[in-house]
């Protein structure tokens, strides 16, 4: 199967379009609901599976040459499916998918709180999980490291895909950044004191590794209309330490 295919293809476990209409055509509407249940609490497990897999120590054991290890885990985004725990939850039936901000909330203030209710309890999850495995490679894997651990986004609890006067930048665009390194001196190359955009993390890396001076880009950011990129809007750093959303 092409990635073309692929690409709008439900969850293994979800049933396709065609299944549902074949079964509609029967007039087992009953049974589609049941199934269609059934086929959505096993896509929400996988999820939680998947993201208890990607925090698996088996990936650094026993390295005998230098490994890059990348994981991307779709936590504390929604969908908001277990519980701080690690348990499967259904806690909050408006989050079952992957849609942030306004499409998930739709900017109602019930959802609001629903939302930041599911996202902390993720995050707990996520920590319970990530900081061991953390601890575990500082202090047990051999060798020389760097570990970045970041996220692509902020929350998005206040955030207003297509207006810009409803969102809460400082949450939208504060992702969360930690990076160490057994060579100190590269870490030492980021100011705390100055903006800091994410995307020249790995020039400061390859800067401080190999004795080269590769340029970094401006902090730049922008809020995109979800419908309207082309109205992309450059926002200032007072625009970013603001929160005009309460």
């Amino acid at each position: 199967m092409t990635a073309e295919s692929n690409r709008n293809r439900p969850e293994p476990d979800q049933l396709t379009q065609f299944e549902q209409l074949y079964i509609r055509q029967l007039f087992l509407d009953p049974l589609l609901s049941i199934l269609i249940e059934k086929a959505s609490r096993r896509s929400l497990e996988n999820h939680n599976l998947k993201l208890k897999q990607l925090w698996s120590r088996r990936s650094f054991q026993k390295l005998d040459k230098p490994q890059f290890y990348y994981s991307h885990a779709v936590s504390p985004h929604p969908p908001f499916t277990v519980d701080k725990e690690g348990a499967l939850t259904m806690r909050y039936p408006d989050f079952q998918s992957i849609n942030d901000g306004s499409h998930a909330t739709k900017n109602s203030p019930q959802l609001v709180a629903q939302y930041k209710l599911g996202y902390i309890e993720k995050l707990k999850f996520t920590n319970s999980q990530i900081l061991p495995l953390l601890k575990f490679i500082l202090l047990e894997v051999p060798g020389e490291k760097i570990v970045i651990v970041h996220g692509d986004h902020g929350g998005g609890s206040m955030f207003d895909h297509d207006d810009a006067t409803n969102t809460c930048f400082r949450e939208r665009f504060s992702p969360f950044y930690a990076l160490y390194s057994s060579q100190g001196s590269i870490v030492r190359t980021i100011n705390n004191d100055q903006p800091f955009t994410i995307v020249n993390t790995y020039r400061l890396i390859l800067s401080g590794l190999f004795s080269e001076s590769l340029s970094t880009l401006t902090p730049r950011s922008f809020f995109i209309p979800w419908g309207n990129p082309e109205n992309a809007m450059e926002l200032s750093q007072a625009s970013l330490d603001s929160c005009s959303v309460m």
